[in-house]
């Protein structure tokens, strides 16, 4: 009878996804792990749309305690993609943020100003673009990728991102946040 091999516990990641287009990103950021040999799971899940920011990331820390309730093993780091571009909209609530994020020791991954806007910056020479909202920033992305819709799973998102645009990406200041996403994936550039 042959040896039984050990099978290497992969670290847990928490991802909270404003929606589906997020969580097609995260499973994307996954494969390309995966096909590195990393040692990483990132469980995305979408966060139900819980009104301003603030309830958003609350409705996140709820989802991540639960994620980690029985016999599962923590999260070794715990992420929140979250737009920009209803921040400022409450500034008392949006005042109490960053503080909830370090309690409950998340990181928070800020999409300037959408999601749609943080994926138009893959695309060469679009890393510096800003657009002012969320349905210009679908236009401008839609320009450069007419295929673009809402939602798209990671096949569809790797049919036009590649590591090495997410890579690129991560380094220009709108989307900064996302290093540390990718460091933890384990996809940064050697």
């Amino acid at each position: 009878m042959g040896r039984r091999q050990k099978v290497r516990r992969r670290r847990r990641l928490f991802v909270g996804c404003e929606g589906e287009s997020e969580q097609g990103y995260a499973a994307l950021l996954q494969r390309f792990s995966d096909e590195q040999g990393g040692a990483v799971h990132a469980e995305s899940k979408v966060v139900p749309r819980a009104g301003d920011p603030l309830a958003i990331v609350e409705r996140a820390i709820e989802m991540a305690a639960q994620g980690e309730r029985g016999s599962k093993p923590a999260y070794s780091v715990r992420f929140l993609m979250l737009d920009t571009d209803l921040l400022g909209n409450n500034p008392g609530r949006d005042a109490q943020i960053d503080g909830l994020v370090e309690r409950h020791n998340f990181v928070l991954l800020r999409q300037n100003c959408c999601f749609e806007a943080f994926l138009l910056r893959h695309f060469v020479g679009h890393a510096n673009d800003e657009p002012p909202t969320a349905a210009i920033a679908l236009t401008r992305l839609q320009a450069v990728w007419p295929q673009y819709k809402k939602g798209f799973p990671a096949q569809e998102l790797r049919k036009q991102i590649a590591l090495e645009d997410v890579q690129r990406a991560a380094q220009g200041p709108r989307n900064a946040d996302f290093s540390s996403f990718l460091d933890a994936m384990g996809l940064q550039p050697h």
